[in-house]
Protein backbone atom coordinates (compact mmCIF):
# COMPACT_ATOMS: atom_id res chain seq x y z
CA UNK A 1 0.00 0.00 0.00
CA UNK A 2 1.25 3.03 -0.43
CA UNK A 3 1.21 6.89 0.92
CA UNK A 4 -1.87 8.12 -1.65
CA UNK A 5 -3.75 5.51 -1.04
CA UNK A 6 -3.43 5.13 2.88
CA UNK A 7 -3.96 9.11 3.15
CA UNK A 8 -7.45 8.06 0.38
CA UNK A 9 -8.48 5.62 2.48
CA UNK A 10 -7.74 6.61 5.89
CA UNK A 11 -7.14 10.33 6.17
CA UNK A 12 -10.61 12.20 7.14
CA UNK A 13 -10.86 9.93 9.93
CA UNK A 14 -7.00 10.04 11.12
CA UNK A 15 -8.02 13.95 11.11
CA UNK A 16 -10.34 13.63 13.42
CA UNK A 17 -8.12 11.12 15.84
CA UNK A 18 -5.73 14.19 15.75
CA UNK A 19 -7.74 16.98 15.98
CA UNK A 20 -9.53 15.24 18.93
CA UNK A 21 -5.69 14.62 20.77
CA UNK A 22 -3.50 17.78 19.55
CA UNK A 23 -6.95 20.52 19.53
CA UNK A 24 -4.77 22.63 17.16
CA UNK A 25 -6.57 22.81 13.75
CA UNK A 26 -3.31 24.18 12.33
CA UNK A 27 -1.09 21.25 13.19
CA UNK A 28 -3.13 18.27 11.61
CA UNK A 29 -2.15 18.60 8.49
CA UNK A 30 1.36 18.17 9.47
CA UNK A 31 1.18 15.48 12.16
CA UNK A 32 -1.31 13.57 9.54
CA UNK A 33 2.23 13.81 7.27
CA UNK A 34 4.31 12.52 9.96
CA UNK A 35 1.72 9.36 10.38
CA UNK A 36 1.18 8.40 7.02
CA UNK A 37 5.17 8.81 6.99
CA UNK A 38 5.69 6.53 9.80
CA UNK A 39 3.30 4.31 8.23
CA UNK A 40 5.37 4.01 4.82
CA UNK A 41 8.83 3.46 7.33
CA UNK A 42 7.16 0.85 9.37
CA UNK A 43 5.85 -0.97 6.22
CA UNK A 44 8.81 -1.21 4.49
CA UNK A 45 10.64 -2.11 8.02
CA UNK A 46 7.70 -5.16 8.49
CA UNK A 47 4.87 -4.87 6.07
CA UNK A 48 1.74 -3.96 8.24
CA UNK A 49 -1.07 -6.39 7.63
CA UNK A 50 -4.27 -4.59 5.77
CA UNK A 51 -6.30 -5.78 8.64
CA UNK A 52 -4.39 -4.14 11.25
CA UNK A 53 -3.59 -1.06 9.40
CA UNK A 54 -6.25 1.26 11.20
CA UNK A 55 -5.31 0.12 14.38
CA UNK A 56 -1.58 1.16 13.48
CA UNK A 57 -2.68 4.08 12.31
CA UNK A 58 -5.15 5.01 15.13
CA UNK A 59 -2.20 4.45 17.14
CA UNK A 60 0.31 6.14 15.49
CA UNK A 61 -1.94 8.93 15.65
CA UNK A 62 -3.41 9.12 19.04
CA UNK A 63 1.14 9.24 20.04
CA UNK A 64 1.66 11.40 17.62
CA UNK A 65 -1.44 13.96 18.94
CA UNK A 66 -0.17 13.52 22.31
CA UNK A 67 3.30 14.11 21.57
CA UNK A 68 2.18 17.55 19.82
CA UNK A 69 0.04 18.51 22.95
CA UNK A 70 3.00 17.91 25.14
CA UNK A 71 5.57 19.64 23.03
CA UNK A 72 2.88 22.61 22.91
CA UNK A 73 2.72 22.50 27.28
CA UNK A 74 6.25 22.45 27.54
CA UNK A 75 6.28 25.58 25.26
CA UNK A 76 4.26 27.28 27.04
CA UNK A 77 5.25 26.96 30.36
CA UNK A 78 8.99 28.03 29.12
CA UNK A 79 7.11 31.16 27.19
CA UNK A 80 5.38 31.88 30.73
CA UNK A 81 8.85 30.84 32.55
CA UNK A 82 10.24 34.14 30.33
CA UNK A 83 7.71 36.11 30.80
CA UNK A 84 7.55 36.47 34.29
CA UNK A 85 11.53 36.53 34.61
CA UNK A 86 11.25 39.51 32.02
CA UNK A 87 8.86 41.56 33.84
CA UNK A 88 10.36 40.89 36.42
CA UNK A 89 14.01 41.94 35.17
CA UNK A 90 11.54 45.54 33.63
CA UNK A 91 10.44 46.01 37.14
CA UNK A 92 13.99 45.89 38.96
CA UNK A 93 16.19 48.95 38.64
CA UNK A 94 20.18 48.77 37.99
CA UNK A 95 19.99 49.62 41.63
CA UNK A 96 17.80 46.73 42.89
CA UNK A 97 19.86 44.38 40.11
CA UNK A 98 23.44 45.55 41.53
CA UNK A 99 21.97 44.97 45.45
CA UNK A 100 20.71 41.40 44.65
CA UNK A 101 24.20 40.69 42.59
CA UNK A 102 25.96 41.56 45.88
CA UNK A 103 23.68 39.83 48.77
CA UNK A 104 23.99 36.50 46.25
CA UNK A 105 28.05 36.88 46.30
CA UNK A 106 27.56 37.74 50.12
CA UNK A 107 25.75 34.41 50.71
CA UNK A 108 28.40 32.79 48.66
CA UNK A 109 31.63 34.13 50.38
CA UNK A 110 29.83 33.07 53.96
CA UNK A 111 28.38 29.23 52.45
CA UNK A 112 32.12 29.01 51.30
CA UNK A 113 33.33 29.64 54.73
CA UNK A 114 30.63 27.22 56.54
CA UNK A 115 31.99 23.81 57.79
CA UNK A 116 31.17 21.25 54.35
CA UNK A 117 28.70 19.50 55.87
CA UNK A 118 26.17 22.91 56.76
CA UNK A 119 26.78 24.04 53.43
CA UNK A 120 25.97 20.92 52.09
CA UNK A 121 22.75 20.46 53.86
CA UNK A 122 21.80 24.39 52.81
CA UNK A 123 22.54 23.91 49.68
CA UNK A 124 20.17 20.52 49.42
CA UNK A 125 17.63 22.20 50.99
CA UNK A 126 17.44 26.05 49.40
CA UNK A 127 19.54 25.07 46.42
CA UNK A 128 17.75 21.65 44.80
CA UNK A 129 14.41 22.49 47.06
CA UNK A 130 14.65 19.21 48.93
CA UNK A 131 12.82 18.45 51.99
CA UNK A 132 14.37 17.17 55.49
CA UNK A 133 12.78 14.14 54.01
CA UNK A 134 14.34 13.76 51.28
CA UNK A 135 18.13 14.62 52.95
CA UNK A 136 17.22 12.53 55.62
CA UNK A 137 16.89 9.65 53.07
CA UNK A 138 19.86 10.74 51.64
CA UNK A 139 21.82 10.98 54.33
CA UNK A 140 20.37 8.00 56.20
CA UNK A 141 19.78 10.60 59.14
CA UNK A 142 16.13 11.06 61.06
CA UNK A 143 14.37 13.80 59.81
CA UNK A 144 14.48 15.36 63.55
CA UNK A 145 18.33 15.23 63.16
CA UNK A 146 18.18 16.94 59.71
CA UNK A 147 15.86 19.32 61.01
CA UNK A 148 17.81 20.21 63.87
CA UNK A 149 21.39 20.12 61.50
CA UNK A 150 19.77 22.93 58.92
CA UNK A 151 18.71 25.08 62.10
CA UNK A 152 22.20 25.15 63.23
CA UNK A 153 23.17 25.38 59.89
CA UNK A 154 21.14 28.43 59.24
CA UNK A 155 21.89 30.29 62.76
CA UNK A 156 25.79 29.80 61.40
CA UNK A 157 24.90 31.27 57.95
CA UNK A 158 23.41 34.43 59.76
CA UNK A 159 25.62 34.92 62.36
CA UNK A 160 28.68 35.06 59.36
CA UNK A 161 26.48 37.51 57.14
CA UNK A 162 25.54 39.72 60.07
CA UNK A 163 30.06 39.71 61.07
CA UNK A 164 30.40 39.83 57.06
CA UNK A 165 28.10 43.35 57.18
CA UNK A 166 29.67 44.70 60.42
CA UNK A 167 33.05 44.26 58.47
CA UNK A 168 32.11 46.06 55.71
CA UNK A 169 30.70 48.57 57.98
CA UNK A 170 33.59 49.51 59.61
CA UNK A 171 35.57 49.47 56.14
CA UNK A 172 33.31 52.49 54.89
Amino acid sequence: MDWTTIQATHGRWLKGVLWARGRDPGAVEELLQEVLWACVREHRVAPIASAALPRWLYLAAVRKGLEHRRRLGRRRRLENRLAATSARALEETPLDWLISAERRQLVRTALARLPARDADLLLQKYGDGATAGDIAQRTNLSVTVVEARLHRARERLRQLLRADQLMESLHD
